[in-house]
């Protein structure tokens, strides 16, 4: 594509100041190196590609200081010490020049590590746990600590007084010494400046891993390669940012489903996914089909197997695709789904992001997930999409075109079966059985039978239904004492 063309020859024109390019995958990396050896001449001996694969032996990541052009892996600089890749020897040992970065990366991970832990590392060297230091000072203290942090990083695949939740497509025991060793640098920093949460004497500790900005400082010059980029300004904030606005007019039709039972996010969706896949589906296959001969569908990836067997349709999930060109021929996206950060995380992110808007992220994403389409090269495209409402909601006022409102429904019967299988209360467990199989209750039948003809624990049993679940007076209607499902809500 365009954008690779132009990187490549901002490379080939300045590889003499030392680059380090890095993408999501390693085909882009292979196109990269074909564009720069045979379209502009470079020899293959200035570059070197490292990824996941490569090996990770120190006089291998040592000779990289000699190669003036680096090609590596999100994931590879993820599971490795930075500093492997941020200098070059030409003419003398010096920072590189320039590292550009190819789709935005993983914001920030969490360190949660035990409060007693911390304060025994730091009352060794006679820092004070709980005192928020300037930057210089921090540093300073941390270079206190550094040799204790080299053996804490030693231990991190067993030690139990530390949980590290990373990239999801990151298998922690895979990550080299040196990397778990810069994890634990910027945790202790984040902890110096007080940027953490406290709670059951464990610290929650947000380290920021947006290549920008954890590793931004070792290069001379940085370039964030992001099109979603004006949607979450706070990730680069002390960065110039240059480009075209995308074209929404190419959207021809765009159609937003409300699931008007429950707000469709991912949780959601997962209690009510049977009612979904049986109920919901059918209804949007149609719309599918009628929107494009080669949709390109994504989803979450704990569901996209069983949405992909009901459609019959080719569905991939979020983050599968990341950097990808395989679907620039499809001619409508398909969302299911947004990619909402979780309250926790984004209560900790609000701390190193002051700035933070929680729905520009799944709109980002969504956004990205659109241009992996035909719309990227100039043409016309057609849009679904489904998401909880403030997502979506904020799509809407993104795209700025007419988008057309679809509502999904349950049958009552469908609400019904979906409420028993999450209903954990036995006396209403028997009436929304009873409903679900005949479609019709009695209960003085069902006292008589289940609760020593104790009418009063029926009457209770349904009102408990009535007051916690506002659908389903609308599913069904009582008549004295005998329940029946309704036609329609």
């Amino acid at each position: 594509g365009g954008k690779t063309w132009y990187t490549v020859e901002f490379m080939a024109r300045n590889y003499k100041y030392g680059i380090t390019y890095v993408a999501e995958r390693n085909e882009q990396l292979e196109k990269v190196f074909a564009l720069l050896t045979q379209h502009y001449g470079i020899s293959e001996d200035l570059i070197q590609i490292y990824n996941q694969h490569t090996d990770s032996k120190k006089e291998i990541r040592k000779s990289l200081n000699n190669v003036p052009i680096i090609l590596i892996t999100h994931t590879r600089m993820t599971i490795d010490h930075p500093t492997a890749f941020c200098h070059y020897s030409y003419p003398t040992l010096r920072r590189r020049g320039y590292l550009i970065i190819d789709e935005f990366s993983s914001m920030a991970s969490v360190i949660s590590i035990q409060e007693y832990m911390v304060k025994g590392i730091l009352s060794e060297e006679g820092i004070k746990f709980g005192v928020v230091l300037e930057e210089s000072t921090a540093l300073l203290a941390l270079s206190k600590i550094r040799n204790t942090i080299v053996k804490i990083a030693n231990t991190m695949n067993t030690n139990k007084s530390i949980r590290y939740s990373a990239v999801e497509s990151i298998s922690h025991n895979i990550m080299s010494l040196e990397a778990w060793q810069y994890v634990l640098e910027l945790t202790f920093y984040q902890i110096f400046i007080g940027n953490y949460r406290s709670h059951d004497k464990v610290l929650d500790v947000m380290i920021p891993l947006a290549l920008q900005q954890a590793w931004g400082h070792m290069f001379d010059k940085v370039m964030v390669l992001d099109a979603t980029a004006g949607l979450t300004p706070y990730l680069y904030p002390d960065f110039h940012m240059i480009g075209n606005d995308f074209d929404f007019s190419l959207i021809k039709r765009c159609t937003y489903y409300n699931v008007t039972d429950f707000d469709f996010s991912k949780t959601k969706l997962r209690e009510n996914l049977h009612t979904f896949l049986d109920n919901d589906l059918p209804n949007l296959k149609e719309r599918i089909e009628s929107y494009g001969a080669k949709p390109y569908i994504v989803t979450y990836k704990e569901f996209a197997d069983e949405i992909r067997d009901r459609l019959s349709m080719p569905v991939v999930h979020y983050g599968l695709t990341k950097g990808s060109n395989e679907y620039r021929e499809c001619d409508c996206a398909v969302l299911i789904g947004a990619y909402r950060l979780p309250p926790d995380y984004l209560n900790l992110a609000r701390i190193i992001y002051p700035g933070i808007d929680e729905n520009s992220i799944p709109v980002a994403n969504w956004i990205q997930e659109i241009y992996r389409t035909r719309i990227r090269e100039g043409k016309n495209i057609n849009v679904i999409y489904l998401g909880d409402r403030k997502s979506s909601n904020h799509l809407r006022s993104v795209l700025g075109i007419p988008v057309e409102p679809a509502g999904i429904s349950m049958s009552p019967r469908n609400h019904i079966e979906a409420r028993l299988r999450k209903e954990s209360k036995k006396g209403r467990k028997l009436i929304l059985k009873e409903l679900g199989e005949e479609g019709i209750c009695d209960l003085e039948i069902v006292a008589k039978k289940h609760m020593g003809r104790d009418m009063k624990k029926a009457r209770s049993a349904y009102k408990g239904l009535v007051n916690d679940d506002p659908y389903f007076s609308r599913a069904t209607e009582l008549d004295g004492d005998i329940i029946k499902v309704r036609d329609k809500l």
